[in-house]
C-alpha cells in the first residue's frame, strides 16, 4: 500500500493552535489551502518477532509480524500462530481480510528479545584526541596512571633486586664440608608488630636416630627472621637424623629488638623430599606470653596441620600476599618467580582494559528488560550480557599475561667459571675433599660386610649414636664445590646436587615416583607477555579516550567518579573477601596442609649456576659466630632481662604518649585559633568607631552619650543613619555601587537596619499612690511584657472593630517573625520579639521613618529597651558583623546604652588555611573517638574506682567537652548552611544572625574549656619528673583540708559581702548589686582598691568594714591557706620514695638518651659472656652435685671412724692400768 507523502493543514490551525499538531495523510485541498514545507528527521531500526518452537527446538518467526505500534524501545508482535500458555495474553481483533488477527502481548523473555545491548559508539570523524581541551579528564587520568607506573616501576625494580638476595637458601654458618646429608629449613616469622628479632637464634633438631648439636640460625650476609619473612637455610649433618620428633629452639635475648614471634618451621629432607612441620605460633620474648625464650616444639601431626585456624589464616595470608595482584606488588614473597615489575605491568594492563570494558557499556540503554529476583539480588538479561562481554574483554587476556609471567622458565646463561677463594686453615680443601671422597667410595665398594663399612665410616664427632652408619652419596664436582664454598642455594632438587641415599641407609628414594613436571613456558615468552601488555594498554587507552570524547565533559566526569569508586571497592573489599571465602572453603572442605612449594621446576635449568649479573653471597664460610653458641638464658638472667624490657616498654609508652598528646594539643590549638580570625577585633573596633563613637562624623553623637529619650533620636539621625547608608563617597559624588554599602565603602549592608522595642505593661499603682497616680511604671520582665497591638501614639485599638488592626510599627511581633532570641543587657534580659521597625533601604526612607516615630512618641515611659540590629558583611575578610546593642530605659528614667557586636565567619572553609583547619578538625575527631573507646574500657574495668582518681576525672571531662565541641561544630555548620541558603533566596532583606551568633559563642566557650583542660592534663604527661610529681601529690594530699578551709572562707566572705552590699548599695556603683559587691571584695583581696571612695561613701562604717575585712581575710585566712599548702608540701617531699618505680623509668630514659648520644659511660646489661652451650650440661651438673654429696658423706664417715679409733685407744690405756678390760672386735 502506497502512502501519499503530502500533508494538508488549514492556515488558521497553523497560526493559532498551541497544542501539538497531528498530520493527516491525504490529497491537497483545492480551495483555501496553502502549501507548507515540513522538515523530518528519520531514524531507521530493524526488528523482528521470534518465538521459541519447542517442536523444532529453534527460534522462528512463523505467523508473526511486527505491529505498527513498534518503537525502538518496544516491539508489538501480531501473531496468527503461536502457542501461548495463558489466554489472557491473547486478544483477537477483526481484520479487513475477514479472518481474525491474534495479538499476543508477550514479555520479551518468551521472544528472547532485549538481551543484546549495543556498546557505546566511537566517532572516528571527530576524534577525541583533537579536542582534548574540551574534555581532558579521561586522557589526563590515564596519562597520569602511566606516569605513576613509570615511577613505581623504578621502586619495584630495586625491590626485585633485593628479593633476589632474600630468595636464596643460606647455608648454616657452622656447616662442616665433610657432612653431606642436607636438610632445608623454612622458618616462618609472624606478622604481629615487632615479630622480627635481632637476637641470635639457635636450635636442636631431634629424630629417631640422632639429634643435631646446637646450630646457629643466622646469615652474616643478609638480615633474616624479620617480621612476616620466610627464611630458608641449608643444614648439613654427618648422617640422617631419622624420623623427626621435636625441635628445641631458643635465642640469646640480645640486640635492639630481641623478641621473636616464631610461627612455624618446615624441614625438608633433600635426599628423600620428606617434609616435616613444627607449628608453634607463640612468642619467644621475656615481655610476652609466659616470658620464655626457650621452647620445645613437637612435630605436627595431621590433625594440627589440618586445623581450621591454621589452614584458614595461612591460606589467607598466602593468597593476599601472593595471589592478590594489587597487594602483591608490595607484599610479594621473595621466593616467587613472579617479580614486582611484572605484577605492576599486569596491574596497568588490567586497569586499562577494565576501564575500556566499563566505558563501552556505561549507561547503555537496555530497554524495559524483565527483572529477575534471586533472593535479595535483582538482575536482568542485559546485565548478564554486559557482565559476560566485559569479562571476555578483560579476563582472558590478563589471565594469559599473568600465567606467562608465572610459568616462564629462567633464561639460560652462558657458562661462567667460578673462582673459589682458598678456604681458611680450619676449612677442608676442596680438591683434597673430592679425592678423599672418591677414595672413600672405592673403599666402600670393595668392602663386603657391614662391620667393616661401619669401621671405615665412623664419625669422630658423633654423640650418643656413634655407631650409626654415615650415608654416602655421589655428588658432582660443581655441586660439592658450591657447597664447600658456602653458596646460597636457591633450590637443591637437581639430580646432580641431590644426595642419593643408598639402599639400606635411612629413607630410600627408589620406590617413590618421580614428581610430575609442571607446564613451563620457554624463557623468551616473557617478551610476548610484555608485548601483549603493551598492546592491551595501547588499545584500551585509545578506545577509552575515544568513547569519552563522545560522552562529553560532564558525562566523562560522572563516569570517572563511578569507575574510581567501583575500582576502590573491588581492590580493597571485593577481592579480599573473595580471598577469604576461598580460604574458608580450603580450610573446611579441602583440608590439605599448606606446603611451601618453590616455583622452580626440576626440569628447569641448573639452579646453582649464576646469572651474568649475580655473584655468590657466601663465597667463603664465616665461622666467627660458631665458636660459642649461646646457651638458653637461665631464670635469673631472664628475670633481670624481663625487668629491663618492661622498663623499655614503659619508656616507649611514655614517649609515645607524650608525642601523641603533644600532637593532639597542637591540633586543638590549630582548631581553636583557626576559628578565631585575628582581624575580627579590628573589624569590630572599626564598626564601633563608625556607629557608636562617631569618630568619622563631626556632628555625630556617640552612643555612650545617649542618656535620655530625646537623645536616642538625635543619635539615630546624626550617627546611625549616616553610618548605615553610605551613598556618598569622600568626594561627595553618589556612586551607584555605594547603594548597599555603609559609610566606609568597604562593608556591605545586608538588608535594612531595624529597631526592636521591648515594653513593660501599664498597671495600676498600689495604694495609697493609686489615688494620685492611676498608672505606674514597672520594671521589664521577659515573662510579663507588653505584647499588645496599638495605633500610632500607642493608642488602643477598637476591639469590637475587626477592621481596626493597628499600625505596623505599634504592633507586637513574636520571635518567630523577628527571628530574635533573648539578649542579656545591664538591667535585664530582653526577649526575642518586640515592636519592630525597619528603617528602609535608603537614607531618605530611614530619616522619614525616624521622624514619624519621634512625632508619634514611639519611645515613651513604658519603653524599657530598644535593640538596634543591623548586619554587615566585609567581603575582603569574609566576616559578618551583627549588632545586638541595647539602649535601656529603666522605670526610673534616663537611658543606659549597652553596646554589643558579634563578628563571625559564616562560610568558614574558604581558602587554603581553612582546609588545613578542617583536616585538623577531622584528626581531632579521630583522636576523641580513640580516647573515648579507651576510657570506656577503663570504666568497665575499674567501675566506680575510675572516678576516684583525679586524672581520670580530668580525662573524663576533657572527653565531655570535646564531644560537646564536636556537636556544637556540626550544628553550627548546619545553621550556617541554612542561613546561606536563606541569604540567596531573600536578597535585600534583613537576615537575623543572632541564633548562629549564639552557637558561635557557645562553640568558642567549648573550645576554650577544651584547650584549658587539655593543657592542664599535659601535666600528667610530665608525672615522671620528680618536681611535677611532688606538685601533683601535694595537691592530692591537701585536697580535703583545702575543701574544709574553703567552706569556712566562703562563709566569712559571704558575710562581708552582704554587709558591704547593704551599706554601700545606694552610694557606690561597684556595690549596687550583691554580685558586684562580691567582685569588688575580691579585688580588695588583691590590694586593688580606692579607700577614699569608701570613706566618702560612709565615713563612719566604711573604715570598720575595710579594716575588719583586711585583717580577717587578707591576714588570717590567706595565711592559714598558705600554711596548709606548706605543710602538705613538706609531707609529700619526704615521702617521694612512693614513686620509686616511676623515677627509675626516668633514670633509665636518661641513661638510654646518654647512650644514644654518647654522653655518658653507662654500661648496658647484656647476656652472659661465659655461657656457651655444653651438650648434656644439665646431666653433668647433676652428676657433679651427686659426687660432691658422696664425698661429703664419706668424709663424715671417715671422721667418725677416726674418732672411734681414738676412743678405743683411750679404753685400752685404761685397761692396761687394771681398772677395766675391753675387747675390740
Amino acid at each position: 500500500m502506497s502512502v501519499d507523502p503530502t500533508f494538508t493543514f488549514q492556515p488558521a490551525e497553523v497560526l493559532t493552535t498551541a497544542a501539538p499538531m497531528t498530520t493527516t495523510t491525504g490529497t491537497v485541498s483545492s480551495a483555501g489551502t496553502e502549501e507548507i514545507k515540513v522538515g523530518y528527521s528519520l531514524s531507521v531500526f530493524v526488528t523482528t518477532c521470534k518465538y521459541y518452537d519447542p517442536v523444532k527446538k529453534e527460534w522462528t518467526s512463523d505467523g508473526c509480524v511486527v505491529g505498527p505500534l513498534t518503537t525502538p524501545e518496544k516491539i508489538q508482535c501480531l501473531c496468527t500462530k503461536l502457542s501461548v500458555s495463558s489466554s489472557s495474553d491473547i486478544t483477537t481483533t477483526p481484520s479487513t481480510g475477514g479472518s481474525p488477527t491474534t495479538t499476543a502481548h508477550i514479555s520479551p523473555v518468551r521472544f528472547g528479545g532485549g538481551m543484546i545491548v549495543p556498546m557505546n559508539s566511537i566517532n572516528l570523524s571527530d576524534s577525541a584526541f583533537l579536542k582534548l581541551d574540551e574534555n581532558p579528564i579521561i586522557f589526563s587520568v590515564m596519562v597520569s596512571c602511566m606516569c605513576l607506573y613509570l615511577v613505581i616501576i623504578i621502586w619495584a625494580k630495586k625491590k626485585d633486586r633485593e628479593d633476589v638476595i632474600k630468595a636464596g637458601s643460606a647455608p648454616l654458618p657452622d656447616n662442616n664440608p665433610d657432612h653431606m646429608y642436607l636438610y632445608e629449613l623454612l622458618v616462618y616469622t609472624g606478622d604481629k608488630t615487632n615479630s622480627g628479632t635481632t637476637s641470635k637464634v639457635s636450635f636442636i633438631l631431634s629424630g629417631d636416630e640422632d639429634e643435631t648439636p646446637p646450630r646457629p640460625m643466622y646469615d652474616p650476609k643478609r638480615p633474616v627472621l624479620k617480621r612476616g619473612s620466610v627464611d630458608s637455610f641449608i643444614m648439613a649433618v654427618p648422617r640422617p637424623i631419622g624420623a623427626l620428633s621435636h625441635l628445641r629452639i631458643w635465642h640469646s635475648n640480645s640486640g635492639s629488638s630481641p623478641s621473636w614471634f616464631f610461627s612455624r618451621m618446615q624441614v625438608t629432607d633433600l635426599q628423600t623430599q620428606d617434609k616435616s612441620f613444627f607449628l608453634l605460633d607463640r612468642w619467644l620474648a621475656v615481655e610476652e606470653d609466659d616470658g620464655l625464650v626457650d621452647r620445645v616444639v613437637p612435630i605436627a601431626n595431621k590433625e594440627e596441620l589440618t586445623n581450621f585456624n591454621h589452614l584458614f589464616w595461612t591460606k589467607t595470608k598466602k593468597d593476599i600476599y601472593d595471589g592478590h595482584i594489587w597487594f602483591s606488588i608490595f607484599t610479594r614473597p621473595a621466593r616467587s618467580k613472579f617479580t614486582r615489575c611484572q605484577r605492576l605491568t599486569c596491574c596497568l594492563s588490567l586497569l586499562f582494559s577494565t576501564m575500556m570494558a566499563n566505558i563501552l557499556f556505561y549507561e547503555t540503554d537496555s530497554g524495559d528488560a524483565q527483572v529477575y529476583k534471586l533472593g535479595p539480588f535483582n538482575f536482568t538479561l542485559p546485565m548478564i550480557y554486559k557482565g559476560v562481554i566485559s569479562s571476555l574483554i578483560v579476563f582472558p587476556i590478563n589471565l594469559l599475561i599473568v600465567q606467562i609471567f608465572r610459568l616462564a622458565k629462567e633464561r639460560p646463561q652462558k657458562e661462567h667459571p667460578v673462582k673459589v677463594k682458598p678456604m681458611p686453615l680450619q676449612s677442608v680443601n676442596v680438591d683434597t675433599s673430592l679425592s678423599s671422597l672418591r677414595e672413600l667410595e672405592k673403599q666402600m665398594e670393595s668392602l663386603e660386610n657391614e662391620d667393616e663399612l661401619r669401621a671405615v665410616c665412623h664419625s669422630p664427632v658423633s654423640g650418643k649414636r656413634s655407631g650409626t652408619p654415615m650415608s654416602v652419596s655421589t655428588i658432582s664436582k660443581s655441586g660439592y664445590t658450591d657447597y664447600v664454598a658456602g653458596k646460597s642455594f636457591k633450590n637443591i632438587t637437581d639430580d646432580d646436587s641431590r644426595l642419593a641415599t643408598k639402599p639400606g641407609y635411612g629413607n630410600t628414594n627408589d620406590k617413590k615416583k618421580k614428581k610430575k613436571c609442571r607446564l613451563r613456558f620457554p624463557w623468551w615468552s616473557i617478551y610476548i607477555a610484555y608485548f601483549v601488555c603493551l598492546c592491551s594498554v595501547g588499545v584500551s587507552f585509545w578506545i577509552t579516550v575515544e568513547v569519552g570524547g563522545v560522552f562529553g565533559a560532564e558525562k566523562s566526569n560522572k563516569w570517572m567518579v563511578s569507575f574510581c569508586v567501583s575500582a576502590i571497592e573491588s581492590v580493597f573489599f571485593s577481592q579480599p573477601l573473595k580471598v577469604m571465602g576461598l580460604a574458608l572453603f580450603f580450610a573446611l572442605v579441602i583440608k590439605s596442609p599448606d606446603v611451601d612449594e618453590d616455583d622452580d621446576d626440576s626440569e628447569d635449568t641448573k639452579k646453582n649456576e649464576l646469572k651474568a649479573n649475580e655473584e655468590y653471597l657466601h663465597k667463603s664460610r664465616d665461622m666467627s659466630g660458631c665458636s660459642a653458641i649461646p646457651a638458653p638464658p637461665d631464670e635469673d638472667y631472664l628475670r633481670a632481662m624481663r625487668q629491663q624490657r618492661f622498663k623499655e616498654i614503659k619508656m616507649f609508652e611514655v614517649v609515645r604518649e607524650i608525642v601523641a598528646y603533644l600532637f593532639f594539643l597542637y591540633l586543638l590549638l590549630m582548631v581553636g585559633y583557626g576559628n578565631r580570625d585575628p582581624w575580627s577585633f579590628y573589624l569590630s573596633n572599626h564598626v564601633k568607631d563608625l556607629y557608636s563613637r562617631a569618630n568619622d562624623l563631626p556632628d555625630g553623637l556617640a552612643l555612650s552619650s545617649v542618656l535620655k529619650n530625646e537623645q536616642f533620636f538625635e543619635w539615630a539621625n546624626s550617627t546611625l543613619i549616616p553610618t548605615m547608608y553610605g551613598d556618598e563617597w569622600y568626594d561627595g559624588i553618589k556612586y551607584p555601587w555605594l547603594k548597599n554599602f555603609i559609610a566606609d565603602g568597604s562593608s556591605f549592608r545586608i538588608g535594612p537596619p531595624r529597631l526592636r522595642q521591648l515594653r513593660a505593661k501599664a498597671d495600676k499603682c498600689p495604694d495609697p499612690i493609686y489615688k494620685h497616680y492611676p498608672e505606674c511604671r514597672f520594671a521589664y520582665s521577659i515573662t510579663d511584657q507588653d505584647e499588645g497591638t496599638y495605633k500610632k501614639g500607642w493608642l488602643p485599638i477598637n476591639q469590637s472593630d475587626s477592621l481596626d488592626t493597628g499600625d505596623d510599627h505599634w504592633s507586637y511581633k513574636d520571635s518567630d517573625i523577628t527571628g530574635g532570641y533573648p539578649i542579656p543587657a545591664i538591667l535585664a534580659t530582653y526577649g526575642g520579639g518586640g515592636f519592630l521597625v525597619e528603617l528602609g533601604t535608603n537614607k531618605d526612607d530611614a530619616f522619614s521613618t525616624l521622624s514619624d516615630l519621634k512625632e508619634n512618641q514611639w519611645i515613651d515611659r513604658y519603653t524599657r529597651g530598644v535593640v538596634v540590629e543591623f548586619l554587615i558583611y566585609n567581603a575582603y575578610l569574609n566576616l559578618y558583623t551583627l549588632s545586638m546593642s541595647v539602649i535601656e530605659f529603666p522605670e526610673t528614667g534616663g537611658a543606659f546604652p549597652f553596646e554589643r557586636l558579634h563578628v563571625m565567619r559564616l562560610d568558614r572553609y574558604s581558602g587554603t588555611t581553612m582546609f588545613v583547619v578542617m583536616a585538623a578538625e577531622l584528626l581531632v575527631v579521630c583522636y576523641v573517638l580513640f580516647f573515648l573507646v579507651r576510657e570506656i574500657k577503663k570504666i568497665k574495668e575499674m567501675k566506680r574506682g575510675y572516678f576516684k582518681e583525679f586524672w581520670n576525672c580530668v580525662e573524663f571531662w576533657v572527653l565531655c567537652f570535646c564531644i560537646g565541641g564536636i556537636v556544637c561544630s556540626f550544628y553550627r555548620l548546619f545553621v550556617s548552611i541554612q542561613l546561606s541558603s536563606h541569604l540567596r533566596d531573600n536578597p535585600g532583606k534583613f537576615i537575623n544572625f543572632q541564633y548562629a551568633a549564639y552557637w558561635d559563642e557557645i562553640y568558642g566557650y567549648m573550645l576554650g574549656l577544651i584547650i584549658f583542660a587539655a593543657t592542664i592534663k599535659f601535666l600528667r604527661m610530665m608525672r615522671f619528673n620528680r618536681k611535677i610529681a611532688i606538685f601533683g601529690e601535694t595537691l592530692r594530699y591537701i585536697g580535703k583540708p583545702i575543701l574544709q578551709f574553703m567552706l569556712i572562707f566562703l562563709v566569712i566572705f559571704a558575710g562581708f559581702s552582704q554587709m558591704a552590699y547593704l551599706v554601700f548599695f545606694t552610694k557606690l556603683h561597684n556595690f549596687s548589686t550583691f554580685i558586684s559587691s562580691m567582685e569588688s571584695l575580691v579585688t580588695l583581696l588583691l590590694n586593688k582598691f580606692d579607700y577614699l571612695k569608701f570613706e566618702e561613701a560612709d565615713s563612719f562604717f566604711a573604715p570598720f568594714i575595710f579594716i575588719s575585712f583586711t585583717i580577717m581575710l587578707s591576714f588570717i585566712m590567706l595565711n592559714m591557706f598558705l600554711t596548709l599548702i606548706i605543710e602538705g608540701f613538706q609531707v609529700v617531699r619526704f615521702g617521694a620514695s612512693r614513686q620509686k618505680n616511676e623515677y627509675e623509668i626516668v633514670e633509665y630514659m636518661m641513661g638510654r638518651f646518654k647512650d644514644v648520644f654518647s654522653m655518658g659511660s653507662t654500661k648496658k646489661e647484656g647476656p652472659p659472656q661465659s655461657g656457651g652451650y655444653v651438650e648434656n650440661q644439665f646431666e653433668s651438673k647433676a652428676y657433679e652435685d651427686l659426687t660432691k654429696k658422696v664425698d661429703e658423706i664419706l668424709g663424715m664417715a671417715m671422721k667418725q671412724v677416726s674418732s672411734g679409733k681414738d676412743a678405743l685407744l683411750e679404753l685400752q690405756k685404761l685397761d692396761a692400768s687394771g681398772k677395766r678390760k675391753i675387747y675390740s672386735a
